[in-house]
């Protein structure tokens, strides 16, 4: 392979500060990227609708995957916060453009975290058109 960037990474083993399930929509990219500068070390989950996948997945072992890698998180690196984000106009949900609607499915979100993580610290996140949001659960 032919390197194409250079970079140093640490080498030494990291304590996340947080796992974070995102959206992999493109357009969203850059206000994700401040987030987690934002929040610092951070265990980054990206799928298809990202807290779709666990609210209201096309098949269970959808759910099951992304809890899965919050548990991962949690045992590698020591995990405590875990943060599903939702956006607006999610294709994974047909395009809905309601901002409400977002935030009700997020809403969903930390019960199903702390089945499988009873003492998770849990903050739901949005990004929505002019920015990041986001409130503990």
């Amino acid at each position: 392979m032919r390197k194409v960037i250079s970079f140093i990474s640490k080498e030494e083993h990291y304590e996340a500060d947080a796992a974070v399930l995102a959206c992999f929509d493109f357009r969203f990219h850059p206000a994700l990227r401040a987030y987690i500068d934002f929040l610092g070390k951070v265990d980054l989950i990206v799928a298809a609708g990202g807290v779709k996948q666990l609210v209201a997945p096309e098949h269970e072992s959808d759910r099951e995957f992304i809890l899965d890698e919050f548990l991962k998180s949690k045992k590698l690196h020591e995990t405590k916060k875990f943060i599903p984000i939702g956006h607006i106009q999610c294709g994974a949900y047909g395009g809905v453009n309601e901002e409400k609607f977002y935030i009700d499915e997020l809403g969903k979100s930390p019960d199903i975290i702390r089945k499988a993580i009873p003492d998770a610290k849990i903050v739901k996140a949005y990004i929505g058109w002019d920015g990041v949001y986001e409130e503990e659960a």
